[in-house]
């Protein structure tokens, strides 16, 4: 989804809703990444799961933990 396109920018929460709406879930079946921690609090309150990015091996990591698969 990109905020220029649909007029809405994070940390709107319609954006999360949006996104969530795109791939056909709800919200609480999302896991949202973000490097900006300010970013993942609206994603959180609609009931995603949130990871900040602060570097590949530890967002891989936290992914394959929250989706139960292996990503490496």
């Amino acid at each position: 989804m990109i905020s220029g396109e649909v007029g809405i920018r994070k940390p709107a929460s319609e954006i999360y809703e949006l996104g969530a709406r795109a791939v056909g879930l709800e919200p609480a079946a999302c896991v949202f990444v973000d490097d900006l921690a300010v970013n993942l609090k609206p994603a959180a309150a609609l009931g995603m799961a949130t990871v900040h990015h602060v570097d590949a091996d530890q967002t891989i990591a936290e992914l394959e933990r929250l989706l139960s698969v292996r990503l490496r």
